[in-house]
């Protein structure tokens, strides 16, 4: 008996594409990655190919070395905002966002992806990264950039935080939900999310070993995750989408 076995798709959005001159190519739109309606049309044609995700990255710093790579990653819209927008004008593709806990609180993060989760019925994905430009740490008033092994600590215990925020918050009929009381090397956390994700459940993740430094703690590799499962389509024939809500999936970058 043969195996029936699917193609999952998802499209990494640049704006130029991903040749380094592709911004001088004639039909090229050179502020396409500012277009928020381009953006959204794009979506929507991915969405009726099919395709499971749409994926949105993030730099923290600019990095003049990308105009000769890839000249698309050096400015872009803040990646919630767009997602928000896209959110608004599809409904059944996954939305993927990228999130640097390095640079973020637990709770900020939290928030941000169960209110996507709710505007979204459930199509929000979280691409968790810990930051490869050192630049960045300036921006954020950072003294040094931290190793491999900080940030990965770092981003372990946010994880953990999140999730625990994602359990904290009332359900939306105001019942459910208990507060949290974290003690860890990095957070104090005292407090219920005051955003609920559309439902409560179990999502499996794991994560790559970083390119360089340390791999990842056992409990870490068990926490994160490096595959979206994103929404399934409706079956042939039905106009009613049919894909499973619950809790933000996470997916973990090698940064």
């Amino acid at each position: 008996m043969s195996v029936q076995r699917t193609l999952h798709l998802g499209l990494m959005f640049w704006a130029t594409g991903t040749h380094a001159a592709g911004w001088r190519h004639p039909d090229a739109q050179a502020d396409a990655a500012y277009d928020i309606e381009l953006l959204q049309e794009v979506s929507r044609a991915v969405e009726r190919a099919k395709f499971d995700f749409v994926f949105l990255g993030d730099r923290l710093a600019i990095d003049p070395a990308l105009q000769y790579s890839n000249p698309a990653q050096i400015s872009r819209l803040e990646p919630f905002t767009t997602a928000a927008a896209i959110a608004a004008a599809t409904t059944h593709i996954g939305i993927v966002v990228t999130a640097n806990p390095t640079y973020s609180d637990p709770y900020g993060i939290a928030r941000l992806l169960a209110s996507l989760d709710q505007l979204s019925g459930g199509r929000a994905a979280w691409n968790l990264v810990t930051g490869a430009d050192s630049a960045a740490a300036l921006n954020f008033g950072r003294e040094a950039y931290w190793d491999t092994e900080k940030r990965y600590d770092w981003a372990e215990e946010t994880l953990q935080v999140v999730r625990a925020l994602w359990d904290s918050a009332p359900d939306l009929d105001g019942t459910g939900g208990r507060p949290i009381h974290h003690r860890g090397a990095y957070f104090s956390v005292d407090v219920r999310s005051t955003c609920a994700v559309r439902r409560r459940g179990r999502w499996c993740c794991s994560t790559p070993a970083p390119r360089t430094g340390p791999a990842p703690s056992a409990p870490a590799r068990r926490t994160w995750c490096s595959l979206v499962r994103s929404p399934p389509w409706p079956p042939a024939g039905s106009s009613t989408p049919t894909f499973r809500r619950g809790r933000p999936a996470t997916a973990a970058s090698t940064t």
